[in-house]
């Protein structure tokens, strides 16, 4: 069984999308306040002619790196069974801020300059929902950690995992003002494809949590958010999930329904490339350990990345950078200074 329901893609036009399963395109139920500044690296997509987030932002989404973002596909494609994406003028990346209603004072609203859709994205049966879209200018924003290509450490039945995002904290009303977060247990694709469940419509690409009991779950408007586990061990977060789709927001039997991150890991690393720091002009010479930066490179604030993309550290700068933490080799650093922003690569060895 399939249902049509509205969903606001432009502040005048009500497009009808089809979803699986009674779907319902989510946001948080049953959660709580995030904690300020804990996710540095989530994100909210809106509408590039509204300058504020509290009436443009209609999915959210994660930084990967410093020039891209993790999304789902039918947050940013055109119609209900079409997979043309946006024109990039069209929407618009906002960062850095908490609350809706008062974004903190510098929150970012970054132009977008490319969107890719995945190529299997079926708009019909939403296997394959996943996008990236580049940004106009990079951003030194930590990035959220994704897994290993066919990785399943982190999608193991019945693990505890967290989905966030601003909006519904009811089925059907009650907007919430600041990012809000639910933790969500991971139920087995077995479970999820039962005659009680989703009768066979969640594919081996995409990945189900929540609770049979219902109570929490995401909920109608936070599509393209991420379900991530939080690796204690590690130090670090790692997605596994984007939001995808569902049935009734929180209802018995009906758990969040979302893409299954590590099955796209290669493809979301072929593509994901960071283009403004390709072919960047060396910044200084590196000496017992530490990175001396030319003299035309002032004060400032500086971010360490791999050749990947990956922000490995960051600080204030004072003529020197201490290495000493990094491992041997080819590495791309990223200045702020004076309201510049200059990129550079060395290599340590």
């Amino acid at each position: 069984m399939r249902k049509t329901l509205p969903f606001l893609f432009t502040c005048i036009t009500i497009l009808l999308l089809t979803f699986p399963a009674d779907a319902q395109i989510k946001r948080i139920i049953g959660g709580k306040n995030a904690v300020k500044g804990a996710y540095p690296w989530m994100i909210g997509i809106g509408y590039s002619n509204i300058s504020a987030p509290k009436s443009s932002i209609y999915c959210g989404g994660t930084i990967i790196n410093n020039e891209w973002i993790l999304t789902a596909a039918h947050c940013v494609t055109t119609e209900e069974s079409n997979t043309t994406p946006y024109h990039p003028t069209e929407i618009s990346i906002f960062l850095d801020f908490y609350s809706l209603n008062k974004p903190e004072a510098g929150y970012q609203k970054i132009n977008v300059k490319k969107i890719i859709i995945h190529p299997t994205y079926n708009p019909v049966t939403v296997d394959g929902d996943l996008a990236l879209i580049q940004l106009e200018r990079p951003v030194t924003n930590s990035p959220v950690s994704l897994p290993e290509q066919d990785d399943t450490t982190y999608t193991k039945n019945g693990l505890t995992s967290t989905v966030m995002g601003w909006g519904y904290t009811q089925p059907t009303s009650h907007i919430a003002d600041t990012l809000q977060e639910v933790e969500v247990k991971i139920i087995s694709n077995s479970v999820c494809n039962s005659k009680q469940v989703y009768e066979g419509e969640v594919t081996t690409n995409m990945l189900c949590a929540g609770f049979l009991a219902g109570g929490k779950d995401a909920c109608a408007g936070d599509s393209g958010g991420p379900l991530v586990f939080k690796d204690v061990n590690q130090d670090k977060t790692v997605q596994t999930g984007i939001v995808s789709w569902g049935g009734d927001c929180a209802a018995p039997n009906q758990p969040g329904v979302y893409t299954r991150v590590a099955n796209y890991a290669d493809w979301i690393q072929a593509n994901a490339i960071v283009t403004s720091i390709t072919q960047p002009q060396s910044v200084g010479t590196v000496l017992n350990g530490f990175l001396h930066l030319n003299s035309f490179v002032f004060s400032g604030n500086y971010s360490i990345y791999n050749i990947n993309g990956r922000l490995l550290c960051k600080g204030s700068l004072n003529n020197e950078v201490d290495l000493n933490s990094l491992k041997d080799g080819l590495y791309i650093i990223l200045i702020q200074s004076d309201n510049q922003m200059i990129s550079g690569k060395f290599y340590k060895n």
